[in-house]
């Protein structure tokens, strides 16, 4: 996985004068100052993008609706649902974040 690029948590949320959350990475990192619920999915996205990741990584990656029989026919099938997930938060292929 050396091909993410993104900033990794943990990210740390602070309340902001204007009603809004700060969003944080640490002392080195440009603090951003977001709507509350904005900040609070960025702050777990890091978190959300791993959890999609070690569901991809296990053994086999069976999907336990179709078990992975669907050949992309059926929208229920997990293991292709998270794939696209990691795709879309990572700009990247499946290959290419899990090499």
């Amino acid at each position: 996985m050396k091909n993410l690029l993104h900033t990794p948590g943990p990210w740390t949320l602070l309340d902001c004068a204007n009603g809004g959350k700060i969003v944080r990475r640490d002392e080195a990192y440009q603090n951003q100052i977001v709507p509350t619920a904005d900040a609070y999915l960025i702050a777990s996205a890091p978190d959300l993008l791993e959890a999609l990741l070690s569901e991809i990584k296990k053994d086999k990656a069976v999907c336990p609706i179709c078990n992975y029989n669907c050949t992309g026919l059926m929208r229920t099938c997990l293991v292709m649902k998270y794939t696209k997930l990691i795709e879309q938060a990572t700009g990247l292929s499946i290959k290419e974040v899990l090499e």
